[in-house]
């Protein structure tokens, strides 16, 4: 019923979950970062060129 914890074969365990996710989570993660910097580009305050005159 089931396998051994000792029989398991390591190296095949960590390529099933990493083998067709990795590059979709590296662009994902990239797109996120890009969309933060430009919230954060679109939501810090204004500065006037020219200020008024005294």
């Amino acid at each position: 019923l089931g396998a051994r914890v000792d029989q398991l074969d390591q190296p095949e365990t960590r390529r099933a979950g990493m083998s067709g996710y990795l590059l979709h989570f590296e662009i994902i993660s990239v797109h996120l970062l890009v969309v933060l910097v430009g919230a954060a580009y679109l939501a810090r305050a204004k500065r006037k060129s020219n200020p008024l005159p005294a």
